[in-house]
């Protein structure tokens, strides 16, 4: 009675599609129904677990039925319980997979996206005796059960890498690279500016040095006259203007005359020469 209970009665009799790899799931002997492969490496699709054609709608009969024989709180099964012979590792490796594919399958765009180009499913799968150990590796595929499993973990594969930083050893040494660089950078513009202010002023003691040279020559090759002309030039070019003034500076007598009134005339000369140049 407990066996006709448990019994799938929503699963075909008979192979609904074969394929090169796969032959999907018939109501077999109960030493086991599970959907054989060529391989023991290789998982069934998830129409070979449920027993539903790729072109049928889905139904949830067939999940309900597996469910009751794979649920992990179920335990304590007779010797005649189809699933008997299995170890509890290995009912629960079946119980995931069937579980991932009733949520492909359930769902029409994952079923859609499944059927288009296979994504979805068990891509990378290892045998059913190895999942239980495979599952402890968080990177790995195997701990993928569902399709919300298998997006984390195409995410965390795809998401950007780590940013790398620079150990502090080679920070040091770039920051005293930098400062080197930087001082001898420092050191030539100084030096180029000395250099600079050197030649500045040689150019400037040789201008003056010409200038001395040139006023000097020129003292020789004039008569006295002459020089007080242009002294009086520079300190105040208006006494040239004044034919009384410039009289009194140029006539010899006044300035060569020996008596008291000359001598007076050119102290009173003088005296107005000092009192405009303050």
């Amino acid at each position: 009675m407990l066996l006709k209970a448990l019994t799938r009665p929503s699963l075909p009799t008979t192979i609904l599609k074969a394929s090169n790899n796969h032959h999907y799931a018939t109501l077999n002997p109960p030493s086991d129904h599970w959907p054989r492969t060529n391989s023991p490496q290789t998982h069934p699709t998830p129409y070979e677990i449920l027993a539903i054609s790729p072109t049928a709608p889905y139904t949830r009969a067939p999940f309900n039925a597996l469910v009751k024989l794979y649920h992990p709180d179920r335990h304590g099964h007779p010797p005649t319980h189809i699933s008997a012979h299995l170890s509890a590792s290995q009912r629960l490796d079946r119980y995931r997979l069937i579980v991932a594919a009733h949520a492909l399958l359930s769902d029409p765009e994952k079923r859609a996206l499944y059927d288009t180009c296979g994504a979805g499913w068990l891509s990378d799968p290892s045998s059913l005796l190895a999942r239980s150990a495979a599952a402890t590796r968080a990177n790995g595929t195997a701990r993928n059960a569902t399709w919300e499993d298998w997006e984390a973990w195409r995410t965390s594969r795809e998401k950007p890498p780590e940013p790398q930083y620079m150990s502090n050893g080679a920070f040091v040494l770039l920051l005293a690279s930098l400062t080197l660089g930087a001082a001898a950078a420092q050191g030539l513009h100084a030096e180029s500016a000395t250099h600079r202010r050197a030649i500045v002023r040689e150019e400037k003691h040789w201008q003056a040095n010409q200038a001395w040279v040139a006023a000097q020559t020129k003292a020789k090759m004039t008569g006295r006259e002459k020089r007080i002309e242009e002294f009086v030039r520079t300190k105040d070019p208006g006494v040239l203007k004044s034919k009384g003034l410039m009289g009194l500076v140029m006539e010899p007598d006044l300035c060569e005359s020996g008596d008291e009134m000359g001598r007076m005339r050119e102290l009173d000369m003088k005296r107005k020469f000092v009192n405009k140049e303050i």
